[in-house]
């Protein structure tokens, strides 16, 4: 966003900005090493995590990569936060933070 704001006062003669370049930032050295097969699921991983969940958590190994939720979003899922399930076109899962903020959606 940022970005886009700068690069705008640039192509605009009236401004004092002539131009701007955003400093190098520093290269990320990786926390973890990598995995040969990689840290991303594939869906028929998913599916067999799901599987092998006790039946009344199964639902949430799905929808935590479907939505891609993080292990604490997961489990602070309550009731109010599913609407409309009997109809697939409406659904709607709502992650909300622990403390304030906006809330995520998953349509």
């Amino acid at each position: 966003m940022l970005r886009s704001c700068l690069n705008g006062a640039i192509k605009r003669p009236d401004t004092a900005l002539a131009s701007f370049a955003f400093p190098e930032a520093p290269s990320q050295t990786p926390v973890r090493p990598a995995e040969p097969d990689g840290d991303i699921a594939t869906p028929g991983q998913v599916a067999a995590m799901a599987a092998a969940m006790p039946e009344h958590l199964g639902a949430a190994v799905l929808l935590a990569a479907w939505c891609a939720l993080r292990l604490g979003e997961v489990l602070g899922l309550e009731r109010r936060d599913l609407e409309y399930l009997d109809d697939p076109e409406r659904a709607i899962l709502h992650v909300r933070p622990q403390s304030s903020g906006t809330p995520r959606r998953c349509d």
